[in-house]
């Protein structure tokens, strides 16, 4: 059963100078866990050779799309929903919710029984954020606690459209706790039509993270037990271009269309953004149409032949249609007792600093200068009076 209200129905890739005795030129692919994505995968290309006196080494690791537009972050550590819209449809007929916030630092949700199951669906709620996402988004929520003997449906929308009892149109990503089973659903009117869905019996002593994404149509949906979060517990994909705009949110629902019972959910950690990989291939979505017409290109190929995989080419904002078109070049540098790494600047990302005496063990700098000169960044750091020291830039998405 899923959720129907209404009865009955890689490191940059940016090629870096090593400075060393004697110095290499390496690249080096990363990908981590980053948020919302389980993938780790490391290799190093040796390249060429220089002759400096201090060891500086810039490599970059950077992982997700390049799309631009608004990320929205809470942990609701506030202890408050400011910036959501409460969204109780059965108010008009009498129907209640609650909201609160445990710990001051998570978001529950707790629809009372309907008051009248037969006419208006079972009880219900749910809390939007304002922003309008159009033919992209990515969402992702952590699923804290739940009553596991109530039936209920608990999870993700997207795409919402005309909010409301019985005229609620929507994608949705949840699970059904009486079943055991996640599905990718779209409401019309309040009525779901599942498009996928996987068996798994979710150990309400463990915390889940629920990811949702679609672009241009193709939708994914994917959970993980964040107590091993490098392991997807299933996905679903398909898709569906009924509705293409709209806000994002989560709901609580009874799991019995007719039912009188409620239902009662906690979620944590939200985040919406318009970044979306529905291929898990490391490259943005938007970024392989742009340079390929579409989204199935595997990310360790070279499409253009000029020694860079696809994903390196992503992460370092070059052609990979364009063999003359390769990642940006890095300096190293050491003036006045001072390091400074200069790169090519990729918009989207923000630029920190790790130093290391052996390549083995990495150690943050936050205090490190950065200078956006244009084209090129550069990160500052005096060298404290150390003959050997390696430095690495690592790029995040903002």
């Amino acid at each position: 059963m899923t959720y129907s209200a209404i009865p009955p129905t890689k490191g940059e890739v940016l090629p870096a100078f090593l400075v060393s005795k004697p110095p290499l030129l390496c690249l080096e692919l990363a990908r981590r866990w980053v948020d919302d994505r389980a993938w780790k995968d490391e290799s190093i290309l040796m390249m060429t050779r220089f002759q400096p006196l201090l060891c500086a080494a810039l490599l970059s690791a950077f992982l997700g799309p390049i799309v631009h537009g608004q990320i929205i972050v809470d942990d609701f550590n506030d202890g408050n929903d400011t910036g959501w819209t409460r969204s109780n449809p059965l108010a008009p007929f009498g129907g209640t919710a609650s909201y609160a916030f445990p710990n001051d630092n998570s978001y529950r949700i707790k629809p009372d029984p309907s008051p009248n199951p037969a006419a208006f669906g079972s009880g219900r709620a749910g809390s939007f954020r304002p922003e309008v996402y159009t033919n992209s988004f990515h969402i992702s929520v952590d699923l804290v606690a739940w009553d596991n003997f109530i039936p209920q449906d608990v999870g993700i929308l997207a795409f919402v459209n005309t909010p409301g009892a019985g005229t609620l149109n929507c994608y949705v990503f949840s699970y059904d706790v009486d079943s055991g089973s996640m599905f990718l659903s779209r409401l019309d009117n309040e009525v779901a039509i599942s498009m996928g869905s996987f068996d798994v019996d979710l150990d309400p002593t463990h915390d889940y993270r629920l990811i949702f994404q679609g672009f241009l149509g193709d939708m994914r949906g994917d959970l993980f037990d964040l107590t091993s979060p490098e392991f997807s517990l299933g996905a679903i994909f398909t898709r569906d271009t009924t509705y293409s705009s709209g806000p994002c949110g989560i709901f609580v629902a009874h799991g019995v269309a007719d039912g009188g019972g409620i239902a009662d959910a906690t979620f944590d950690n939200y985040r919406s953004s318009p970044n979306t990989d529905v291929d898990a291939d490391g490259m943005g979505d938007q970024w392989e149409l742009d340079h390929f017409g579409e989204l199935f290109f595997f990310e360790d190929e070279d499409n253009d032949g000029d020694g860079q995989t696809n994903l390196e080419e992503f992460i370092g904002g070059s052609d990979p249609t364009d063999p003359a078109s390769l990642s940006g070049l890095a300096e190293a540098s050491v003036t006045a007792g001072e390091m400074t790494l200069s790169f090519a600047l990729v918009a989207g990302r923000t630029y920190s600093l790790e130093t290391s005496t052996d390549l083995e063990t990495w150690s943050p700098q936050p205090a490190a200068v950065f200078a956006d000169n244009g084209a090129k960044g550069s990160l500052t750091l005096p060298t404290g009076g150390q003959s050997v020291l390696f430095g690495r830039v690592v790029a995040t998405v903002d």
